[in-house]
């Protein structure tokens, strides 16, 4: 015996709710519009706010010395091989 209150429905969205939100759905696909023209990308000159320091910290270890940082020189197409690494 069912206890008062309660329905013999089941709690499934009827056809109305299912056609309502797919229609919101196709319809919010438009919000942009055809005018839509993407954002310039950000004037930057680096990745941070403030310039970087020119040279990191040194360490009382072997290897610890400081490392210095030169934005404006090009990267050698082989840097491997500044590491002794094999290809």
């Amino acid at each position: 015996m069912r206890s008062p209150g309660t329905s013999s429905r089941s709690a499934r969205p009827g056809p109305g709710a299912v056609i309502t939100l797919a229609a919101l759905a196709l319809l919010s696909g438009c919000a942009v519009g055809p005018d839509f023209h993407r954002p310039a990308p950000p004037t930057v000159s680096g990745y941070t706010r403030e310039p970087l320091s020119s040279q990191t910290a040194t360490a009382e270890v072997p290897g610890g010395e400081a490392q210095r940082f030169r934005p404006d020189q090009d990267v050698v197409e082989q840097w491997w091989t500044l590491f002794q690494s094999p290809r």
